[in-house]
């Protein structure tokens, strides 16, 4: 089954929310779902891409978006608003893991691969582990 990346995800939910932004809020109805439905399942495929800690701290998000079509007008504002900082966070913290490891330089052994065992290796991981 195909997975989703973060990046497909993120360009996909940015664009469904300037629809909903546009159409100010009312659970705008696309041409497979609603736009609360979309987020969910986007969410889930997000979910699978994360560790269990990082998992738990959507369950918020998650709830706000089973509630949205019966949600106030507010209460959907919050949540898109919710939505876009918590992808933001992500993209961030994306970006910042992959400057590291471009910014790292390999030995002529290292590959940078978790087996690898190396000093520069070892320093990758423990540079990566910081950037949560």
């Amino acid at each position: 089954m195909y997975t989703k990346s973060f990046d497909e995800i993120y360009a996909g939910i940015k664009k469904a929310v300037e629809i909903e932004k546009k159409k100010q809020f009312i659970n705008v109805e696309g041409r497979y779902s609603t736009f609360s439905k979309f987020v969910l399942n986007n969410l889930k495929d997000f979910r699978k891409l994360l560790s269990k800690p990082d998992r738990l701290k959507l369950e918020n998000l998650y709830i706000s978006f089973e509630q949205y079509e019966f949600d106030s007008l507010n209460q959907r504002m919050k949540a898109v608003e919710l939505l876009i900082e918590t992808f933001a966070d992500y993209k961030k913290i994306k970006e910042k893991k992959e400057k590291i490891i471009k910014s790292t330089d390999y030995c002529d052994i290292c590959t940078g691969s978790d087996r690898c065992n190396c000093s520069c290796a070892r320093r990758v991981r423990e540079l990566g582990a910081r950037a949560d």
